[in-house]
């Protein structure tokens, strides 16, 4: 191989990596959405409402699915130990980054409280 063909071969590579970047993320299915809140506490009492809040947040942008799959699921918040609230990570795992749920009222609390909106669960 010549140093014209290393070029092509570089140039290609490099056209590649960079249309690959700019492909829009996969679309999740419901399945991969009960996948990323596997590892959920009471998942067995509210797994539909982990999934639905789980696709909520990527959907609105406000988790990636690495976040996601990071964190695996839904942590029981001690906190309000009376309530079905639950936590997960989205940016980061500082504290800050944390966005609260509860599973009954269905309403977000943290970093998702200026979403205004209701999870919508799959029908």
């Amino acid at each position: 191989m010549n140093i014209g063909s290393f070029i092509a071969v570089g140039l290609l590579g490099a056209a590649l990596v960079g249309a690959a970047a700019n492909l829009p993320p996969r679309a999740l299915t419901e399945g991969d959405f009960e996948a990323l809140v596997s590892r959920s506490d009471d998942l067995e009492r509210y797994g539909t409402a982990f999934s639905g809040a789980a696709r909520w947040l990527y959907e609105a942008g406000i988790c990636s699915e690495y976040d996601l799959r990071q964190s695996g699921g839904w942590a029981k918040s001690r906190t309000h130990r009376n309530r079905p609230i639950y936590f997960t990570y989205c940016g980061g795992s500082a504290l800050a980054d944390r966005v609260y749920f509860d599973a009954e009222t269905l309403e977000f609390y943290g970093r998702a409280r200026g979403s205004g909106e209701r999870v919508r669960l799959a029908g």
